[in-house]
């Protein structure tokens, strides 16, 4: 499918549903590196004004959520030294049981982020979490996110989580369902704590919080 440079966000908005949300992931994919910022206002504009997720489809939930991570990884600015070199990939990591399958495989390939190629890999134990960007903690890791997010800590590593209370602890990014409608949350203390800087445009599309300690 050929990007839609020049798609605009009403156009979106009155063409697309969850209903068609497989058309509608690889628009946005298409969209995705010309235009990121319009793409995720549009996400946003959906899933918060427009159409219902439903809770009994995962596999929709996280086309969305993978589409998501594509994006933020635009939108946050690592040190230097989070890169071995010029050329080394960003890296998505997955820690637990990974719901998404191949979707956020078949979402990232050969895309780019600031001239660095973006690498998935999957986890099942933090203490194999080395090389890591952005670090995403699935449900299964609910007793333990805690101790995970202190090992991240001052790691330069952008954590995102869809745990309750993720946020709250420390975690940077926090997806969570609101009258079946995907959000996510923000906690610009634990960006700061990993030396990560994120655009304000991201911050104003987000419900920002505070962790519920100053640890």
């Amino acid at each position: 499918m050929e990007p839609i440079a020049q798609a605009r966000g009403h156009q979106f908005r009155d063409s697309l549903s969850f209903a068609s949300v497989d058309t509608f992931f690889h628009l946005l994919r298409g969209v995705g590196r010309k235009c990121s910022i319009l793409t995720l206002t549009v996400l946003v504009t959906l899933c918060l004004s427009q159409s219902a997720l439903s809770q009994s489809d995962p596999k929709t939930e996280y086309k969305f959520k993978a589409v998501y991570l594509y994006n933020l990884l635009q939108f946050v600015e690592w040190p230097k030294e989070s890169f071995q070199e010029e050329s080394s990939p960003i890296v998505i990591g997955i820690l637990g049981q990974d719901p998404f399958g191949q979707v956020l495989d078949q979402t990232v390939q050969n895309e780019k982020v600031q001239n660095h190629e973006i690498v998935v890999r999957r986890f099942t134990d933090p203490d194999e979490v080395k090389e890591c960007h952005l670090l995403f903690m699935c449900k299964s890791e609910k007793d333990r996110f805690v101790q995970v997010l202190r090992k991240m800590e001052n790691r330069n590593v952008l954590t995102v989580g869809e745990i309750e209370g993720f946020a709250e602890h420390g975690g940077a990014v926090n997806f969570y369902v609101e009258k079946s409608k995907l959000r996510f949350e923000v906690n610009t203390a634990a960006l700061k704590k990993n030396n990560l800087k994120v655009s304000s445009k991201l911050l104003r599309l987000t419900r920002i919080v505070n962790s519920s300690s100053e640890e």
